[in-house]
């Protein structure tokens, strides 16, 4: 919906801070997103989660930079007071999204847990 706002160009004096809370929201968000994921080693689906959360990333990367470099009414080009705001909602979304590859390149190699041996098996169960 961000993105459909700033290309019908609306009037940002309407628009603005709502956008930049719906901004700051998103953020948020996919900042506890992020958090939970990566503490919840055993999700189901775990990795396919991440990959989720790397394309809403990607997604908000470039409604941030169309704010930030674009020439629409709402941009920091006409607001150099949202340069600020949106460069370190960008730096954050790159942390995240760095983040998340790292965390998915080391789940496809993961650490192999200790196997217990047949022998072993049969005398915990033979207790």
């Amino acid at each position: 919906m961000i993105r459909d706002l700033l290309i019908l160009d609306t009037d940002a004096a309407l628009f603005l801070d709502k956008t930049m809370d719906d901004l700051v929201f998103i953020h948020n968000c996919l900042d506890s997103l992020f958090s939970s994921l990566k503490e919840n080693k055993r999700l189901i689906e775990r990795d396919e989660q991440f990959h989720n959360l790397a394309q809403t990333e990607q997604q908000l990367n470039e409604v941030l930079m169309e704010i930030e470099q674009g020439e629409r009414n709402i941009s920091a080009r006409h607001y150099p007071e949202l340069r600020e705001q949106i460069g370190f909602l960008l730096s954050q979304c790159h942390e995240r999204q760095h983040s998340i590859q790292d965390l998915l390149v080391n789940s496809q190699n993961p650490v192999p847990e200790p196997v217990v041996s047949h022998d072993e098996l049969y005398e915990l169960l033979n207790r």
